[in-house]
């Protein structure tokens, strides 16, 4: 699901990384981490306060660096010198799992795991 639009992330957020016509596409993707986060409590009619919105919008950011570094980056390519030839290679599933930690830390600074929709216990208090 998409819990903010773009007026919500060029305003109240002050985006601007993000073209608008690339924004939704990322949103939805972002919405999916934010339902795997909360345990798909805003599917089920939880209301997205401004911390789910900010989350979103720093997960699109993330999102869409990583799509455009992708895009330039060599398959694999980790480092790489100049003067006597030196290349090493990385993994995808490296280079996922670096992306996938810069995910989840834009989302935990906006939406902390002690957010009431990141509780991981059966009932409430």
């Amino acid at each position: 699901m998409q819990y903010a639009d773009y007026a919500y992330y060029s305003g109240a957020y002050h985006g601007s990384l993000v073209p608008e016509s690339q924004f939704q596409a990322l949103a939805r993707d972002a919405g999916g981490e934010i339902d795997r986060l909360t345990f798909g409590r805003l599917k089920e009619g939880a209301e997205p306060d401004e911390a789910v919105k900010n989350a979103v919008c720093a997960a699109v950011d993330v999102l869409y660096s990583w799509e455009n570094t992708e895009k330039g980056r060599p398959v694999g390519l980790k480092s790489e010198t100049e003067g006597a030839r030196s290349v090493s290679y990385d993994t995808s599933a490296e280079w996922e799992t670096q992306w996938g930690k810069k995910l989840e830390k834009a989302i935990d600074r906006n939406l902390p795991r002690s957010h009431p929709l990141r509780y991981r216990g059966v009932g409430r208090c």
